[in-house]
Parts: structure tokens; sequence; C-alpha cells
């Protein structure tokens, strides 16, 4: 197992991620790496900046959130290969997105779209348990709705590195 493991580690570049997510928490307070499922059934592992993740104040105020969003500018032909068939034409009207609103940021060859993630944590671990609401992950674009399904999981899939917790809110201090 633990063979295993740290072969995912190496696949993933996982020690390289994490030593930009251990800067990040230094500097920004807060370091973050998103573990999935990668579009080949593989384990991926990303880095997200802290600017990228965004969580309501009042749902945040005491560092537990139910709910997330993370903005994420995407290739536009990478995201439609992986969705689902009847919304590839959704995607296909999505306007270009850019970074910031820099002159500069329009002199791109890159077709990018910005893509919503959002999370929702279902209402306890038991699904079988009296009163049970399960949880929603949803991915949209301004054109529309990609992906909306149940959220089983009582975690967001992001590992969170604090360099110092803060006294209320979810974000660390630098």
């Amino acid at each position: 197992l633990n063979s295993f493991i740290l072969g995912e580690f190496y696949q993933t570049h996982a020690y390289e991620k994490a030593v930009k997510c251990l800067r990040d928490a230094i500097i920004m307070g807060t370091g973050i790496l998103k573990v999935y499922e990668d579009y080949d059934g593989r384990v991926g592992v990303d880095r997200v900046l802290p600017t990228d993740i965004y969580f309501d104040d009042n749902d945040s105020l005491n560092g537990d959130p139910q709910q997330m969003i993370q903005l994420k500018l995407m290739d536009r032909d990478k995201l439609m290969a992986n969705s689902p068939a009847d919304k590839r034409g959704l995607i296909a009207a999505t306007p270009q997105s850019y970074p910031d609103n820099s002159p500069d940021s329009g002199r791109t060859t890159a077709d990018q779209v910005m893509a919503v993630e959002g999370w929702k944590l279902p209402s306890g671990p038991d699904p079988k348990a009296p009163g049970y609401i399960p949880g929603r992950h949803t991915i949209a674009t301004v054109a529309g709705v990609i992906i909306d399904e149940k959220w089983h999981k009582c975690k967001f899939p992001f590992v969170f590195l604090k360099y110092s917790d803060p006294f209320t809110g979810f974000f660390g201090q630098g």
C-alpha cells in the first residue's frame, strides 16, 4: 500500500506541487491542492491559488464552510472533450475569457473559457440517516450548467494548508 501511495505521489508530481502549496501558505496565508479523479480515471493533483476559491463570509465565519466555489480558466477543447456530449454546444457558445482586463490579456492564441465549479456538502455522513440531504456538485459557464450532480462526500476535494489559523473566517494569515 505504501508503494502504491508513493507511486501516486510520483505520477501526480505531488511533492513538487506541495512545495508550491507551502510557498503559497507562507506568502498568501493559505496553500491549496485539489485532489480529484482525472479524465483518464487516475488520481489528479492541481495547485490552486487562494484567489480562485470563494466562500460565503457568513458560512465560513467559524472556519468550517458548507459551500465553496472555484473559478478556473479552462481550455475550451479540453472542457468540451471531458463534458457530456449534449453540453458541448453550450461550451462552444461560451464567450472567450481573459484573466484580467489589461490590454495585453487579449493578446493570446489560447481559447479559454471561465468555468465555475461549486460544491455544497451533504447534511451528514450517512445517506441512510433520517433527514439526510445530499450535497451538490456543479460545473457551469456563463452560457449554462454543464454538470449538476449529487455530492455525498463530507469534504471538499481540496487540501488546505494554512500558515496561521485565522481568528474568524476560512483563509489563513500569511
